[in-house]
């Protein structure tokens, strides 16, 4: 389907962009069907060194940091009014699972899978409350140093 010029007020793209070969043209078309004034909201995965199996497995072409998602939105035309990395609290534990997993890769091929596991729902739990505080951080105009995933928030 085929949308008009300026149709939207808001979009969400939600780890979409790493998906998607030529980034650009998304991004173009993404700011034709925006409306003046238009949001653009963008998360994706951060940091090449987070790259695993889970990447592969999902057709994921690439890992962003804060400064290439920026560069890459303002490149097409957009103005970025927010911008943090996000899920702080697992980016250690997931670093240093990536790494381990990569490591044994390299000895004993296995077929890839994907990299999610059901936790206890008192750890779950737990987990929840840790990003909803990061979310308040984030949201009081504070912005993560490192995380598992990278959001902007942009303006056309």
């Amino acid at each position: 389907m085929r949308y008009s010029n300026n149709a939207f007020d808001l979009i969400i793209a939600s780890d979409v962009l790493e998906h998607v070969e030529d980034q650009d043209l998304a991004l173009k078309e993404v700011y034709r069907v925006l409306k003046k004034d238009g949001i653009f909201m963008v998360m994706v995965p951060a940091f090449r060194i987070l790259w695993g199996e889970h990447d592969i497995v999902n057709a994921h072409f690439r890992r962003y940091t804060k400064t290439m998602l920026n560069k890459v939105l303002k490149k097409n035309k957009f103005t970025v009014n927010k911008s943090s990395y996000w899920n702080t609290t697992l980016f250690l534990p997931v670093l240093f699972a990536r790494i381990l997993k990569n490591i044994i890769s390299f000895f004993i091929y296995s077929t890839p899978k994907d990299a999610f596991y059901s936790l206890h729902p008192v750890l779950n739990k737990c987990m929840l409350w840790i990003l909803v505080a990061e979310n308040k951080l984030i949201l009081n105009m504070f912005s993560l140093p490192f995380g598992v995933s990278v959001f902007s928030v942009a303006k056309k």
